[in-house]
């Protein structure tokens, strides 16, 4: 694939009507798309400073279990997780 032929992955993401993100295990943000901060109430400035595991999770129970099925490589499916929203 040449470089013209490649997707733009930025513009891709920022299309997607779908929150979508990246973090450490510790919950701090390495990328995320427009819809995401959107979804969850926040301007994408705003929300680029958020920790997800210490400031958006609503139980922080619930963010060590996923780490943890992570972390065993445990396939993971339907597994639902309660955000808090900027209101």
């Amino acid at each position: 694939m040449t470089d013209s032929a490649e997707i733009d992955k930025e513009l891709l993401l920022s299309s997607l009507q779908d929150g979508i993100f990246v973090c450490k295990k510790s919950g701090e943000m390495l990328c995320f798309n427009p819809m995401t901060a959107r979804i969850l109430g926040y301007t994408k400035e705003k929300f680029a400073g958020k920790n997800m595991a210490k400031d958006l999770v609503e139980r922080e129970l619930e963010w060590r279990a996923l780490i943890s099925l992570i972390e065993q490589g445990s396939p993971i499916a339907d597994y639902e997780m309660k955000f808090r929203r900027a209101d």
